[in-house]
């Protein structure tokens, strides 16, 4: 199981300037990521996410997913 890639600056900044969502697709498949991580940060500014396999996460990229609104406040 391959959560992250190797550490690497140029794909940390890479991976911050994703805007698109092509973008993301692109760096789940060039990195063979296993399972993504998708989230988004809560009221308080902690990121709050989950794990997901990789056909998963590029469908969620086109359709979205269901995530607990209570982190939203």
């Amino acid at each position: 199981m391959r959560l992250n890639h190797k550490v690497d600056k140029e794909a940390a900044v890479k991976t911050r300037e994703v805007h698109m969502i092509d973008a993301a697709r692109q760096i789940a498949r060039e990195r063979e990521l296993d399972y993504p991580k998708a989230g988004l940060f809560d009221i308080d500014g902690v990121m709050r996410g989950k794990y997901m396999q990789r056909d998963k996460f590029l469908s969620v990229l086109d359709k979205g997913f269901g995530f607990c609104d209570a982190v939203l406040g």
